[in-house]
């Protein structure tokens, strides 16, 4: 059985100068898998999954950041207690293979799941890293 693990306890948010980019770095010794949540055009959408092995770096959003706030969520498989909620998460819908879905509500009527992402304020940044450790 999969075990799905939010872990915001151990996501360190730095600001890195990097090209233009959302850029998510995974220091594990870990697989994650990473979807994001983010406003467009006034529907809240959530897409993922990207896949960071161990040390390795992926753009989850290529070219300048217009949005002040991105929200992530990071799975780690056969880990335990990562588990530890963050003082501002927000519900998006999510899938089990690949996905864009617009709309954050009625994610299970629609045959989805509902899981909690992390907040992620890049202020006025056009590039942005975060780590995972």
């Amino acid at each position: 059985m999969r075990t799905h693990l939010l872990i915001p306890a151990i996501l360190v948010l730095l600001s890195t100068p990097a090209f233009a980019e959302l850029e998510v770095c995974n220091t594990t010794e870990t697989k994650m898998n990473i979807a994001i949540g983010y406003e467009d055009e006034g529907t809240w959408t959530s897409e993922g999954w990207w896949v960071a092995e161990a040390g390795e770096c992926v753009d989850v959003i290529s070219g300048d950041l217009t949005k002040r706030y991105y929200y992530v969520l990071v799975d780690s498989y056969g880990e335990e207690g990562l588990y530890d909620k963050p003082e501002r998460v927000f519900n998006f819908c999510v899938a089990d293979e690949a996905f864009t879905i617009r709309g954050d509500e009625d994610c299970e009527a629609r045959g989805y799941e509902t899981r909690d992402f992390n907040e992620v304020d890049v202020g006025d940044a056009l590039s942005y890293g975060i780590d995972l450790q």
